[in-house]
């Protein structure tokens, strides 16, 4: 086929892929699915069925099939873009981290814990070696391999990961007051009191520095737990008191988050 005719099918296997985003972004799920189908079809007839542009489609059906919590369906596509992409490029390029994230997140939406692990960490692996690391990818799947750890008990390996966490992800954008709440709950769990008690205050002050309300009115819960555990009943009662003052104050107005 001439290069001219090999543009214009690639062109219009593009076409479909913006199609299919439209038609997600709308809930059209079967339609978007078609037309990533169209554009498979196209790419695999123009340029062979291992190539990394089809190995980006597959990865694109995953997604689709994640999104309808279809998980067979999604594994499989996200295993054929890894295969596809690792050999196309090498197995810790770039566009291999999404993929080997989402089926991560497709193990953990199934509770497979133990294969969900080590796909999280090459993910974050990855990330790490071509991203900043207060970068969002970064900070996601450090997020999700933490409350793996908090999940399977693994409270040693969760300490470590959150103190780097911690510290790439004080910047103005955040989201360090969630990262500093698993660190207290953390440092709780392990014994850790006095840590603890300094991660649920700074915790606190970051919630409340860029308005996250609900987020602030469940680390004020969990702080006042924690203190009335050490038998500082006084201190835990007036943080259970702001919290509902708290959740009344989201319940009565719009737009508090």
């Amino acid at each position: 086929m001439k290069q001219s005719e090999t543009q214009n099918a690639l062109y219009a296997a593009e076409v479909k892929e913006q199609q299919a985003a439209r038609a997600e972004t709308l809930g059209r799920y079967e339609e978007a699915a078609s037309r990533l189908n169209e554009a498979l079809r196209l790419k695999e007839s123009e340029l062979g069925p291992n190539a990394a542009a089809v190995a980006e489609t597959h990865f694109a059906l995953g997604r689709l099939d994640l999104l309808q919590k279809s998980y067979p369906a999604a594994e499989e596509q996200f295993k054929k873009a890894q295969t596809m992409l690792e050999a196309a490029y090498y197995p810790e390029h770039a566009k291999v981290g999404p993929v080997v994230e989402h089926l991560a997140e497709c193990y953990l939406a199934q509770g497979r814990l133990e294969e969900a692990e080590p796909l999280l960490k090459k993910a974050l692996e990855i990330h790490q070696k071509t991203s900043r690391a207060d970068r969002p990818d970064i900070l996601h799947v450090t997020g999700r391999l933490i409350h793996l750890y908090e999940k399977t008990g693994k409270w040693t390996d969760a300490e470590a990961l959150l103190k780097k966490a911690v510290t790439a992800a004080d910047t103005p954008w955040g989201p360090v007051e969630d990262f500093l709440y698993d660190q207290a709950i953390t440092f709780q769990e392990l014994g850790k009191n006095e840590d603890a008690e300094k991660s649920f205050k700074r915790s606190v002050d970051a919630y409340r520095q860029r308005a996250k309300w609900r987020g602030l009115e469940q680390v004020l819960r969990a702080y006042a737990d924690f203190l009335k555990k050490l038998g500082r009943t006084q201190e835990s009662d007036q943080l259970v008191a702001e919290a509902e003052s708290l959740a009344g104050n989201i319940g009565s107005q719009t737009g508090l988050s």
